[in-house]
């Protein structure tokens, strides 16, 4: 929805696509809502929810990273970005769903620690 290659930007200017997209979006939301409501009212769904949301942000801080690190390490070992959605473009979508997935994973769990640290309390506070 964001743009093609060599194609203009649908985001700016703002065009209908987004606009329409905008809608539906909302709509969906709209439609949505009183079932995921419903379901948040039993305590092992809202665990469910709080536990995913303590590495929520860790995620969306990283994830670029991930890729990025996964990127250079392909382009590294001589690998080349596909543009066109050939069949060889849709035989690497593995490795570009997994692998940054997996290096991901890694920093959220060396920097869950670093977070999880700085929430406990220190000795002190609080006086």
């Amino acid at each position: 929805m964001v743009a093609t290659t060599g194609a203009e930007s649908n985001i700016f200017p703002t065009n209908a696509t987004i606009a329409a997209l905008a809608v539906f979006q909302l709509g969906l939301l709209v439609t949505v809502t009183p079932a995921a409501g419903r379901l948040l009212r039993r305590p092992t769904a809202w665990k469910l929810v709080v536990a995913v949301n303590v590495g929520a942000l860790t995620v969306f801080l990283w994830h670029m990273t991930a890729y990025l690190v996964v990127l250079w390490a392909y382009e590294g070992l001589g690998g080349t970005l596909l543009a066109e959605p050939t069949v060889d473009w849709w035989a690497q979508r593995w490795l570009w769903l997994l692998a940054p997935s997996a290096v991901l994973a890694v920093l959220a769990v060396l920097f869950a620690r670093v977070e999880l640290a700085a929430r406990r309390p220190r000795k002190g506070a609080g006086r």
